[in-house]
C-alpha cells in the first residue's frame, strides 16, 4: 500500500481532508516545514466549523468535505453529510485518522426538507397519474383501452434511459477525478435505473399479451432491451466482486460508459427492423396526434417520474455514503481499539 497522499486505501483521490491510509503517521521533529498541524476539538457553538460548530481545526484544509468536491456543491454536500475527518495524536506521539461523529442535533438520515418536498410532490403526482390515466382520458382510437397502459410503461422506461445516462456521466467523471462522489453517483443511478427497467419490462408484457395474445416475442425491440437490461444487472454485479474498491470501481466505470451506447439502438430498433412493436418510439407516443388530456396525462406521466427518479437518486446516494462512513468508523475504531492495547502492553 503506498504512503498516505493524494490517493486513499482503495485508491480513490481524496482532497486535502480526505481519510489517509489509516496508518500512524510519526511527528516530525518540531520546528520542521513537515511538522503536522494539531487537530482540536472545539466547544460546541464555537463556529470554528461553519458546518459543524463542535469539531474545528487549526488547519484550514482539514475543513473540507469529504467527498473531493469543492466550491459550492461542496459546502452544500458539508452541510448535507454531517461528519468530518480529522487527525489526532496518539498516546504513543503518533498521529491517526478519525472520523468525528455528527452533532447530537443532526441524525445520520438520508432525509431533508427538500426530500420531503420532492417525496410529496412525487407521491401526489402519482395519484394525479393513476386519477387521470385510469379514469379521466379517454380510450385512444387505435389502441383502446391499452393506451392506459403506456401511461405508465413510457414514463418508466424514460426515467429508465435517464438514470443510464447519469451513470454513463458520473462513471467518465469518476474516471477523470477519481473521486468517491462520482463512483457512488453512478453506482446509485444504475440500481435505481434497473428497478425502473424492470417496471418497463413488467408492464410491457401486459400490453404485450393483450395486444399480441402472448406475454413475449423475442423480436427487435424485446430483444435489445433484455440485452440492455442484462447488461446493467452484470454492472450491479461486477460492483459486488470481490477485488479493490479501486479496481471495482474503474471497471465498473467503463461498463457503464459502454453500456449506454446500446440505449439508442434499443430506442430506434422499431424503426431499423421490421418486429411485432409498434412503430412509434417513446418520444413519438407522446406525439402531437394524442389530443387533451391524453396529451396532458403523458407529459405528466413523464414529469412525475422523473421527479420520483431524483427523489430516490438522493436518498439512494446519501445511504451509500453513510453506509461507506460507517465501514470507515468501524474500522478507525478497530485501529484505535488496537493500538490503545499496544500501548498498554507497552513497558
Amino acid at each position: 500500500m503506498g504512503p498516505a497522499g493524494r490517493h486513499g486505501p482503495a485508491g480513490h483521490r481524496r482532497n486535502r481532508c480526505g481519510r489517509s491510509d489509516l496508518r500512524r503517521r510519526r511527528p516530525a521533529p518540531p520546528g520542521s516545514r513537515d511538522a503536522a498541524p494539531a487537530a482540536v476539538v472545539a466547544p460546541a457553538g464555537t463556529g470554528v466549523d461553519r458546518c459543524h460548530g463542535g469539531l474545528g481545526h487549526r488547519s484550514g484544509p482539514l475543513c473540507r468535505p469529504r467527498l473531493a468536491v469543492g466550491g459550492f456543491v461542496g459546502h452544500v454536500l458539508c452541510c448535507v453529510f454531517a461528519a468530518r475527518v480529522g487527525v489526532v495524536p496518539t498516546a504513543d506521539g503518533g498521529f491517526v485518522s478519525v472520523i468525528a461523529p455528527p452533532p447530537p442535533t443532526i441524525r445520520p438520515t438520508t432525509s431533508s426538507r427538500a426530500t420531503r418536498v420532492l417525496g410529496v410532490l412525487s407521491i401526489v403526482g402519482i395519484v394525479a397519474l393513476a386519477v387521470f390515466g385510469l379514469f379521466i382520458t379517454p380510450p385512444d382510437a387505435e389502441l383502446g383501452e391499452t393506451i392506459r397502459i403506456l401511461y405508465m410503461h413510457v414514463p418508466t422506461v424514460s426515467a429508465a434511459y435517464v438514470a443510464f445516462v447519469v451513470t454513463a456521466v458520473a462513471s467518465v467523471a469518476y474516471l477523470w477525478k477519481r473521486t468517491e462522489f462520482w463512483d457512488l453517483l453512478a453506482a446509485s443511478s444504475a440500481e435505481i435505473g434497473v428497478l425502473f427497467f424492470a417496471l418497463t419490462i413488467f408492464n410491457g408484457m401486459l400490453w404485450g399479451k393483450i395486444t399480441w395474445g402472448v406475454f413475449w416475442r423475442w423480436e427487435p425491440r424485446l430483444t435489445t432491451t433484455t440485452v440492455l437490461f442484462l447488461t446493467y444487472l452484470g454492472y450491479l454485479a461486477v460492483r459486488r466482486i470481490p477485488a479493490t474498491v479501486s479496481t471495482r470501481a474503474t471497471v465498473s466505470a467503463v461498463i457503464g460508459i459502454l453500456a449506454v451506447v446500446n440505449i439508442p439502438i434499443t430506442h430506434k430498433a422499431v424503426d431499423w427492423w421490421r418486429g411485432l412493436h409498434q412503430e412509434k418510439t417513446i418520444f413519438g407516443t407522446v406525439d402531437p396526434e394524442m389530443q387533451g388530456t391524453q396529451l396532458f396525462t403523458a407529459y405528466l406521466g413523464l414529469t412525475v417520474f422523473l421527479l420520483l427518479f431524483l427523489w430516490l437518486l438522493i436518498h439512494r446516494f446519501r445511504l451509500a455514503w453513510l453506509s461507506e462512513r460507517a465501514e470507515e468508523r468501524v474500522l478507525d475504531r478497530a485501529i484505535a481499539d488496537r493500538r490503545a492495547e499496544s500501548v498498554e502492553e507497552a513497558p
